[in-house]
């Protein structure tokens, strides 16, 4: 059996890799990989389409030391197939025991300005973590995920609070966990102030409707008169 930890990444948004979830994973794992841990990466919608994909999602997890799921909000719960899969984990696991100690961690992003409003959907993943014999070591929230839009996380003006946050989270794993509420509470920081963020939104909203052929927005048909 190999001596070497390993992690395995768990992508929920549909999007895959090249999401902002998939980058903020991408990120922890990166800083894993760099003292020694292999790693593997599955895409939800994924493994839940393709047998072959599942099987590999199980033999990689059956070997894991730490779960890392990565996803984005949907609503104020979690992606379908990231439930789907997390219901299907579940009932492996309570067919066959884990063989070892393991870990999970949750790393969530969001649209909203605020960070708290993932907290639902954090509380969703500890449940099934320990539901799934997994030791919970933590949910990190991003919020302002927009910003991000999928791109590399580096040490650069627009993602570098995000960048150091992570890097606090990722020691925080080598060391043995859990996260650390420093790390947790510098991921949940604001990127720019709030009203600029949702200055920037409705400005790239009015942009897209222009771009479709929308130049008046604000009708309401349904409102009663009156009301």
């Amino acid at each position: 059996m190999s001596t070497t930890n390993q992690a395995v990444l768990l992508i929920g948004s549909p999007r895959g890799t090249h999401s902002t979830s998939g980058q903020l994973g991408a990120f922890l794992l990166e800083r894993l990989r760099a003292q020694g841990w292999s790693a593997s990466t599955f895409v939800a919608r994924k493994v839940m389409a393709n047998a072959a994909a599942w099987t590999e999602l199980e033999r990689a997890l059956a070997a894991a030391d730490l779960l890392i799921v990565a996803t984005p909000l949907y609503v104020d719960s979690l992606p379908a197939p990231l439930i789907e899969t997390f219901e299907r984990l579940h009932e492996l696991r309570r067919a066959t025991a884990p063989v070892k100690a393991q870990r999970m961690v949750a790393v969530m992003n969001c649209g909203f300005p605020e960070a708290s409003q993932n907290a639902t959907a954090l509380a969703i993943c500890r449940h099934f973590a320990r539901r799934a014999d997994f030791r919970w070591d933590g949910g990190l929230a991003l919020g302002m995920g927009g910003m991000l839009s999928g791109q590399p996380i580096a040490e650069r003006s627009r993602t570098h609070k995000v960048a150091v946050a992570l890097q606090r989270a990722a020691a925080d794993l080598l060391a043995g966990g859990p996260v650390s509420g420093e790390a947790i509470a510098a991921l949940a920081q604001p990127l720019m102030p709030r009203w600029l963020y949702r200055l920037m939104g409705e400005v790239s909203f009015r942009l897209f409707a222009w771009r479709k052929g929308v130049y008046r927005l604000g009708a309401q048909p349904y409102a009663r008169e009156g009301g």
